[in-house]
């Protein structure tokens, strides 16, 4: 449900819409797929994993998880960059259909999703604090001893 890491737990989900420059519509199945293999290969630097994938013709909606250290912005910025450039070199037809301009809008959408936090806080409390602090009750693996 979570990850750990230094010790701390974290479940960070997150949705990125991308669209093409003025909307242009330069998506299909094939070029979604080597999108996808950009995102991928570009993610494991900064320690996000892909969970989910959603296109139309205009833009791409890329759901994952990522750590609390990942700068999400020079991630989305590079991923922008690889991609564009990329994806005009392999498809000419892009190139032609976006007349030389940038293949990204300027601006993106991110926002968090997930689950209820209260469930996650439920599990988490349930899951990793083995400790009673309030009547000093202790059990073995209590974080913080």
């Amino acid at each position: 449900m979570f990850k750990e890491y230094n010790h701390s737990a974290f479940s960070l989900h997150y949705e990125l819409v991308l669209v093409t420059k003025n909307k242009t519509p330069i998506f299909n199945e094939d070029i979604v797929n080597f999108g996808v293999e950009i995102f991928k290969n570009i993610s494991v630097s900064y320690q996000v994993n892909l969970t989910g994938i959603h296109f139309e013709a205009t833009h791409m909606h890329f759901k994952f998880e990522a750590y609390p250290t990942t700068n999400l912005y020079k991630f989305i910025n590079a991923y922008k960059s690889a991609s564009s450039r990329k994806i005009k070199n392999y498809y000419p037809e892009v190139r032609d259909k976006l007349s030389g301009t940038a293949m990204w809008e300027a601006n993106y959408f991110l926002i968090t999703t997930g689950v209820s936090s209260n469930d996650i806080v439920l599990h988490y409390i349930e899951e990793y604090i083995k400790c009673d602090e309030i009547h000093h009750e202790h059990t073995e693996n209590c974080i913080g001893e």
